[in-house]
């Protein structure tokens, strides 16, 4: 009152003092304080622990269960009774207009474009070559579409929920799994009457045998995420599971994956704040315990390195030093691709950052060739290979070797010299061969000593895991791997394209991507990567250059376009590619 009868404006003065009443019984509420407080636990920087990350997710005081449940049924893990709901009306329709099929209330399920492109005989995706999926039976999907990221590259939008915990209404993991299948079979069956697809693909199409859990948001925030994993399991789908590298006390506690994904987006720690945008003050330090979770998994484990023209395509050294912290089997290089919106234009992303195939490889070839130069010198400092010859150094399991390219999808593939077999070797075990593989696409070359086994076993990985948990966590990643084709190799004629599909068509979309520069460097020369690679020797730099040539005394040689840093060893198929005139 005396405010009001100090100053003229007596209106104002009076809004002024309802507005203060209305403030203070409200905030003053219980539930309004219980909501503060929330808000507060929520978005408050968590202290780097690296020692004492724990997994927001689950119930802190409950002990870590170290079965995948498979083989019992644990109880679900203690959550806050809340009923909200992830996805409100607008992100539901937002989603629906980009083809995404909410399942449940915070899942989601759509049908991939290499799905389609297998089923109707045109082309099969990435991982089809890389490790022998049939594409056209995978099905894409997510048990949260909440991620505690906000990439710059991410093309589906930033349609998503973001958070670092999951602290929404959880749902049911059998029936969100039956509601996930039942989506992805409804999406399928409007594509029987489409150009290309044969009755045989189309019922193989309705049986899916593989699921990618790599569709939006970050699945391992699921609190039940084991039990779903289980559940496809016994149904024998085969998991490919890809997280970020925020959560690694679950990625600790996940059940065994037929294989498992980081993503690497960056390097060093500005690199990866630039371009990933968390959620977490400490984000750093959770990919690189999330990178030492990585290298305890028995099972198959990539690396995920989406590659950004100008942003993220420098620091070879960085790579190395993740790619060895982790242990990873595999390591995936996957060029960007810019798929427009004005939120990437402000940020300076775009077209131009889309590298083009041969530069997606060249990084691939400098990065092998620094894995194995840094396995190299462990290799010498640790006493082995002392006295002995360079391949002898790197055969170690340290060394890395450029195995396979998809050239459609802009990816190369490095896998680990674990995966590299001896024929010899394979004969001595008496392994069969696959009879998934067209025999003609399986024959080795018999000049061939050394054969890269990249491609999975399914069943056997499936029989693996009807067994129970136990014997699902000795299974070693060697256990399920089988001979790669030569089709899918480094060097083949097709650069990856699987021949039994449509080859005319796809040479028609190689032909019209633009070549390597004449003025650039030849991949496979040292002048490529002044920084990773030494100066060889005198007549080994002679013996290269004449084979880089292609032409010695009137003869034609074959083109090596990997260094031999690269590939200690002959390898299979890689005789096919010849010298380009």
């Amino acid at each position: 009152h005396w405010f009001m009868l100090r100053f003229p404006f007596a209106p104002m003065a009076r809004t002024a003092v309802s507005f203060w009443r209305k403030r203070k019984r409200f905030f003053g509420s219980s539930s309004v304080r219980a909501a503060s407080a929330s808000i507060t636990e929520n978005f408050s920087p968590r202290p780097t622990a690296l020692n004492g990350l724990s997994n927001p997710n689950t119930n802190p005081s409950a002990a870590p269960s170290k079965s995948c449940g498979s083989c019992s049924s644990p109880k679900p893990p203690a959550q806050t009774e809340t009923e909200t709901e992830m996805l409100s009306e607008r992100m539901n329709e937002s989603m629906g207009r980009f083809g995404f099929s909410t399942v449940g209330t915070h899942s989601a399920v759509k049908i991939c474009r290499w799905t389609k492109q297998q089923l109707m005989g045109r082309a099969g995706c990435y991982k089809h070559t890389f490790y022998g999926i049939q594409s056209h039976r995978c099905m894409e999907t997510t048990t949260s579409l909440a991620c505690a990221n906000r990439c710059v590259f991410c093309w589906r939008h930033h349609m998503h929920p973001v958070a670092k915990k999951f602290q929404w209404k959880v749902d049911d993991p059998r029936q969100l799994l039956e509601d996930a299948l039942q989506t992805h079979l409804r999406l399928i069956k409007p594509l029987r009457g489409a150009k290309g697809v044969t009755p045989e693909r189309f019922a193989e199409a309705l049986a899916p045998r593989h699921c990618a859990l790599s569709l939006v948001g970050e699945p391992i925030m699921y609190p039940r995420i084991n039990e779903f994993v289980d559940l496809l399991h016994s149904k024998r789908l085969s998991t490919f599971l890809v997280t970020n590298g925020q959560h690694p006390a679950a990625l600790a506690e996940l059940s065994p994956i037929t294989q498992l994904y980081v993503s690497v987006d960056a390097p060093n720690r500005d690199d990866l704040k630039k371009i990933d945008r968390p959620l977490f003050s400490d984000f750093w330090e959770r990919l690189l315990v999330s990178c030492d979770v990585l290298k305890e998994k028995r099972q198959r484990t990539v690396l995920r390195l989406t590659l950004v023209k100008g942003w993220n395509d420098r620091d070879l050294e960085g790579y190395a030093k993740l790619v060895e912290r982790s242990g990873a089997d595999f390591v995936e290089v996957k060029g960007v691709m810019f798929c427009g919106g004005d939120e990437r234009r402000q940020w300076g992303l775009g077209l131009q950052n889309t590298p083009q195939a041969w530069e997606t490889r060249s990084f691939a070839e400098a990065l092998c060739s620094a894995l194995n130069l840094k396995g190299r010198s462990s290799a010498e400092l640790s006493g082995r290979g002392a006295g002995g010859s360079q391949d002898a150094v790197l055969r170690e399991d340290s060394g890395y070797g450029l195995a396979c390219e998809h050239a459609h999808s802009n990816s190369c593939l490095i896998a680990s010299n674990r995966f590299l077999v001896s024929a010899t070797t394979q004969e001595e075990q008496g392994a069969a061969p696959d009879e998934s593989i067209p025999k003609s696409t399986s024959q080795s070359f018999p000049s061939s000593p050394m054969q890269w086994h990249t491609w999975i076993d399914f069943d056997r990985f499936a029989d693996v895991a009807g067994e129970g948990c136990e014997a699902l966590q000795r299974l070693d990643a060697q256990a399920y791997a089988v001979q790669t084709p030569d089709w899918a190799l480094l060097g083949s004629p097709l650069q990856g394209f699987d021949p039994s599909l449509d080859v005319e068509r796809w040479k028609r979309l190689r032909d019209g991507r633009p070549a390597r520069p004449p003025g650039s460097v030849e991949s496979g020369s040292t002048a490529e990567i002044p920084k990773i690679m030494p100066a060889l020797p005198n007549s080994k730099a002679a013996e290269d250059s004449e084979v880089t040539e292609g032409r010695k005394g009137g003869e034609t040689l074959p083109h090596l376009s990997i260094h031999p840093v690269c590939f200690p060893l002959p390898v299979q198929g890689a005789h096919f590619q010849q010298h380009t005139p």
